[in-house]
């Protein structure tokens, strides 16, 4: 995904749309303006428009879908992270973006076993967050491609 620089008007905001900025430790992964974005937040996903209220909150590990300026819609997938929201700007601070594209199934299901098997083995002084973290990943990524094989249908199963 290209970096894309939008056109401004005085002030800094563009007409009828939110300039979304998306960074992560890696540099600027996305910044250009949209008409509207919807986010999987902690508590529910989120539909955010032009002249949205402010809001900081943190995002969760899911995918986000962008209807760019040109009308274009585009998902992606994404870590955890921050998202603010300002009448014309978004900041949505993260720890990976993927496009579909770039989401390599088979090392996403590779990484959901280790995961899954570091958390089986219950050591108590094991590390619990890397791996359940590990699996966010893995898991957000695979649910975004739609994988149906047998290990995920099995993870889905009430």
């Amino acid at each position: 995904m290209s970096v894309q620089r939008p056109p401004r008007k005085a002030g800094g905001e563009t007409r009828g749309h939110l300039v979304l900025t998306v960074r992560s430790l890696d540099g600027l992964l996305f910044e250009g303006p949209v008409r509207s974005m919807h986010l999987p937040m902690d508590d529910g996903s989120i539909g955010v428009w032009p002249n949205h209220a402010p809001l900081v909150s943190p995002l969760r590990c899911g995918s986000i879908s962008v209807i760019h300026a040109s009308g274009e819609t585009e998902a992606m997938v994404t870590g955890p992270g921050f998202a603010q929201i300002l009448p014309h700007r978004a900041l949505l601070l993260v720890e990976f973006m993927n496009a579909r594209s770039s989401v390599d199934m088979k090392r996403a299901h590779g990484a959901m076993l280790r995961a899954l098997e570091r958390l089986e083995e219950r050591d108590e002084r094991a590390d619990l967050v890397r791996p359940e973290a590990a699996l966010c990943r893995a898991i957000a990524r695979l649910d975004f491609c739609g994988c149906r094989c047998d290990i995920c249908a099995c993870r889905r199963r009430p």
